[in-house]
């Protein structure tokens, strides 16, 4: 049996970088020598429910043995020593000028994401492959507060952007921490269910809880919480400028939807996207450009190819005009780069960023803003919206008072 006293070393023998450095290998046999054929179960106590919980997820994930280390300073009596003097639970320490360096066992789960469609309140889209998530879960049930993240499979556009994810770092490749918020509903889910180990009660119902809100902050780009990036510099072309000059394609426009009155009225009001102000209807105006949007890829799908230098293609969210071909220079930022999932080397890809079967165009937002200015102001479609907007009102007037005679 391997004693003690090799775990700890002469603080004038090594420096720290030689002890980070060249006994990290000594370390991870010591871990392995004293975990070698143990079940996990015997580690961890709540292991088989966590496992039955990911089974029934249906997703593909990994469970290890993984280690948390901590810092803690030298105290001159040997309490200290006599705590590593146990079975599992156990710690290892390392001593080094005048610190411990602590090592306490935790059981590491990754999950593998094929496929993420995050959004955000401004119902700005974008879809991310392979996205792997590993969180670490102590023997007290605590989840580490470094919940990491890492991807296999970009766009060009992602990769020249530096996006990995909202609430990733943008720098580089590597297994990088996600900022969590404060007070959000991961972290409130993570409490909950380390209170459910303690307590030993609805443990599957907790980890079930804390999968569903991991799922949730995965898929959703929280603007409030301050994104390292925002989806918005991969979905929004600031630099395309358009001349009003020409006003054909405003005119056309205009008669689409002369043309579609029904349709885009009743679009409008469907979606409550109608609003009296001063006896003048007001049209939201997210909701307004998805409409118009729609109609041109229905009914006038000639607009996009002579006017298509006002459009702009997206594939799944993404922008990807001019971003058609992967570059070599794009092939060599991921070469001999790797994610490393169920013992396998995994290597990064780069994805075509299009897909002739999925892409679609979008008017510019500087035509649609120009398109909502004339629409607001033409006298045909106010008058529309107004005999619309009173024989709804009449409508549900009407309703209302049956329904008091009734009650009468």
């Amino acid at each position: 049996m391997l004693g003690i006293a090799s775990l700890f070393l002469n603080k004038e023998t090594l420096s720290k970088s030689e002890l980070d450095n060249t006994k990290l290998k000594t370390i991870n046999n010591l871990i392995y020598y004293k975990t070698v054929g143990k079940n996990l179960s015997n580690i961890f106590w709540f292991f088989p429910l966590i496992k039955e919980v990911l089974d029934n997820q249906q997703c593909e994930y990994e469970l290890s043995l993984s280690y948390h280390s901590e810092n803690k300073k030298w105290k001159d009596d040997f309490s200290y020593l006599n705590m590593t003097n146990t079975k599992i639970p156990f710690t290892y320490k390392l001593f080094y000028n005048n610190d411990v360096k602590v090592f306490t066992p935790t059981l590491k789960v990754t999950i593998h994401y094929p496929e993420i469609l995050i959004t955000n309140k401004l119902n700005h889209k974008l879809k991310i492959y392979d996205l792997f998530v590993s969180f670490y879960i102590d023997q007290s049930g605590m989840i580490k507060n470094y919940i990491e993240g890492q991807r296999s499979s970009f766009t060009p556009l992602q990769l020249e952007k530096g996006y990995v994810h909202s609430h990733l770092p943008s720098s580089g490749f590597n297994k990088n921490t996600f900022c969590l918020g404060t007070g959000t509903d991961i972290l409130t889910a993570k409490m909950m269910f380390q209170n459910a180990v303690a307590n030993k009660s609805s443990v599957v119902d907790f980890f079930q809880l804390f999968l569903m809100n991991l799922n949730n902050f995965v898929a959703y780009e929280s603007l409030e919480g301050g994104p390292y990036i925002r989806i918005s510099q991969l979905t929004e072309n600031q630099k395309l400028k358009i001349d009003f000059k020409n006003v054909e394609l405003l005119y056309a426009l205009s008669e689409m939807l002369q043309a579609r009155m029904n349709i885009f009225i009743n679009y409008l009001f469907d979606n409550n996207a109608i609003y009296n102000y001063n006896d003048r209807p007001l049209i939201n105006y997210s909701i307004f450009s998805t409409i118009v949007n729609e109609l041109v890829t229905m009914y006038d799908s000639q607009l996009v190819n002579q006017y298509s230098n006002y459009f702009i293609i997206y594939q799944d969210g993404e922008l990807v005009q001019n971003k058609t071909v992967i570059t070599q220079s794009s092939l060599d930022k991921i070469k001999n780069k790797f994610v490393v999932f169920k013992k396998k080397k995994i290597p990064l890809t780069l994805k075509e960023s299009v897909d002739l079967s999925k892409i679609e165009w979008k008017l510019n937002d500087n035509v649609v803003k120009a398109l909502y200015e004339i629409a607001t102001c033409n006298e045909i479609i106010v008058y529309n919206l107004k005999r619309k907007y009173n024989d709804y009102i009449f409508k549900i007037t009407k309703e209302y008072f049956a329904e008091e005679v009734e009650t009468l």
